[in-house]
């Protein structure tokens, strides 16, 4: 709304991104009649009071092709649009299906020009999650770089892996990112040689289930056991014919000469020796000016 739009500009430490899945067919396709329409004047309104903003960009196996298209990502460009955040559709929620997860051929293409939009310089930034995982060393999740704390105050290790052991009503952040939960994924992280694939959920999900298990983690939505039980048989599938692509990208496209694998790195006893040693250089540092 205009005062909300206003109230952004007047805060300056906000930045809304909106969701948008191509161009008005893709969008209101899955968003709803007349969201795309709604997006624009959204946008229009920021634009006025000065208030940068992104796009939030679900890749589907339905609008893999507009996401591919030049004129997509020259539109965001014309709209002002400042970043873009690109997540692959997970099959996650109630009546989670695989029928909208792209498939892995359309994972490789998207890399592509995802990649060459990133390098471009028309946008501050554009991350697709999935197929950057050589830029944040893995997966972000568990306190990594990143965790979800839902409604009910559970604490999950992505908005995605949706299914927890702790929650802020009952003990601190600190306690829970230093949990054993958090900080065995911290301590396999990435959970493979390839940084093509990051994920626990679609590229390694057996890791994932083995965490679910191990911890007796518990479901926090309708439909989260699907993902580690009625659909593993197709997300196994999904993650060999994945492999197959990854490693051509890691392998064949020299990446893993560029980006050496380290496991351990985001573990709470590592980070705190890590700042430790940094402190002690700025100390030293400082004596020498």
């Amino acid at each position: 709304t205009e005062e909300v739009a206003k109230r952004l500009s007047e805060l300056g430490n906000a930045t809304p991104a909106i969701s948008v899945e191509g161009f008005e067919l893709d969008t209101d396709w899955r968003r709803g009649r007349g969201v795309f329409k709604s997006v624009l004047e959204a946008w229009d309104r920021l634009r006025k009071y000065g208030v940068p903003f992104g796009a939030s960009i679900t890749a589907t196996r339905m609008n893999h092709d507009t996401l591919m298209k030049d004129e997509f990502w020259q539109f965001l460009e014309e709209q002002q649009v400042v970043y873009a955040w690109v997540f692959q559709y997970m099959p996650v929620g109630m009546n989670a299906s695989m029928d909208l997860v792209p498939t892995p051929q359309q994972r490789y293409e998207r890399f592509f020009k995802t990649d060459q939009v990133r390098l471009g310089g028309k946008f501050a930034f554009v991350a697709d999650f999935w197929n950057h995982g050589f830029l944040t060393h893995g997966c972000l999740a568990a306190g990594a770089k990143y965790f979800h704390v839902n409604a009910k105050g559970y604490v999950e290790p992505c908005v995605f892996q949706q299914y927890a052991v702790d929650s802020i009503r009952e003990k601190s952040l600190l306690e829970i990112l230093k949990s054993p939960f958090f900080e065995s994924y911290k301590r396999m992280v990435p959970y493979s040689n390839n940084l093509f694939r990051p994920c626990p959920i679609i590229d390694n999900p057996k890791v994932y289930r083995a965490m679910v298990k191990h911890f007796n983690a518990i479901p926090q939505h309708d439909g989260s056991e699907r993902v580690v039980e009625d659909l593993a048989p197709e997300i196994d599938k999904l993650a060999e014919e994945w492999k197959v692509y990854a490693d051509k990208l890691w392998y064949e496209h020299g990446y893993v000469n560029r980006y050496p694998v380290n496991r351990g790195i985001y573990n709470y006893e590592t980070r705190m020796r890590r700042y430790m040693n940094r402190e002690e250089a700025l100390a030293v540092d400082k004596t020498l000016k």
